[in-house]
């Protein structure tokens, strides 16, 4: 069985952590076109430091066949770090102003099995949603396995509004069946 872990929890629930408490100032990406997702990269300005949001392709196992996948990032970085990746492409600032006080990441575990066995345990971060000091969510949440869109939406009970888990189960028959759960990590209160 091969497993692949490419959670942000594994790696960076440190970075979750320290945001809770620390306001938000803005939000930094793509002009909205005819959605509300973004190429690749969104920026949060916190008021002692600043994060990028990514979702780059990388060469990875997907499934049997190294293909072009889309990782979901979260690090710290310097502001001039924190641009478009259109050719000629302008972010625009979106003002928050609000203390974080929970972060709920979303997880999701997906396992591929062939003739009843087991051959994939696979966990990714679908996104993550912020909610700020006055009940507003704002929340970032990467597209299929090949596209290198995130979703920003601003609301409220956005976990209701994540890609159902059943989207992967789409183009598996037999004698492969796809299952998958997710699992949401809060951090802060």
């Amino acid at each position: 069985m091969i497993y692949i872990d490419d959670r942000i929890t594994n790696n960076t629930d440190g970075i979750f952590s320290e945001l809770i408490g620390k306001e938000l100032i803005n939000i930094s990406h793509d002009p909205f076109v005819y959605t509300n997702s973004v190429y690749g990269i969104a920026g949060l300005n916190i008021d002692d430091a600043s994060y990028k949001v990514t979702n780059k392709i990388e060469i990875r196992d997907y499934y049997g066949e190294n293909e072009d996948v889309a990782v979901f990032k979260l690090s710290k970085d310097e502001p001039e770090n924190i641009h478009s990746y259109i050719k000629g492409g302008t972010m625009i600032t979106t003002p928050i102003n609000q203390k974080i006080i929970r972060i709920d990441v979303v997880n999701e575990h997906q396992c591929l099995y062939e003739n009843g066995k087991q051959t994939y345990d696979v966990w990714i971060t679908r996104g993550f949603v912020i909610e700020l000091e006055n009940g507003l969510q704002l929340s970032f949440e990467k597209e299929i396995w090949f596209s290198e869109d995130i979703n920003i939406e601003r609301g409220y009970k956005l976990i209701d509004k994540f890609f159902a888990t059943d989207r992967i189960k789409e183009g598996w028959s037999e004698p492969k069946e796809m299952i998958c759960n997710r699992e949401i990590i809060s951090i802060g209160s």
